[in-house]
């Protein structure tokens, strides 16, 4: 693994770990001033801020835990669901990064099991 990558991948690692119940808060103030906060994508050319909010009272049953090492990871995800799950792990940002295996990649993890 390139030095180049190492930011990156510690970078998916610390969001993976985070909850897997959450959901994406939209802001963004309009023409005439007014802020407004949605839980949906906004079509706008204004600037738009978008953070991470944890939903509680959902019941986690997909966990991400790295079993490599903290500049080395190596992400192993369980599934807890009577079934399968799709995962998909992308770059937001990529400037000289290099990944393995070459991202986004999209992942079926069967019910029950460890990938």
């Amino acid at each position: 693994m390139s030095r180049r990558s190492y930011p990156i991948l510690f970078m998916l690692y610390f969001l993976l770990t985070g909850s897997l119940s959450a959901e994406k808060l939209y802001e963004y103030r309009d023409e005439d001033g007014v802020m407004h906060y949605s839980n949906i994508a906004p079509d706008t050319d204004r600037p738009v801020a978008v953070k991470q909010i944890r939903v509680r009272g959902v019941e986690e049953r997909v966990q991400v835990v790295n079993v490599g090492t903290e500049k080395g990871p190596i992400l192993n995800v369980s599934n807890e669901y009577g079934g399968p799950i799709e995962l998909e792990v992308l770059l937001l940002e990529r400037e000289n990064i290099s990944t393995q295996p070459e991202l986004p990649i999209r992942v079926v993890i069967a019910a029950g099991s460890v990938r």
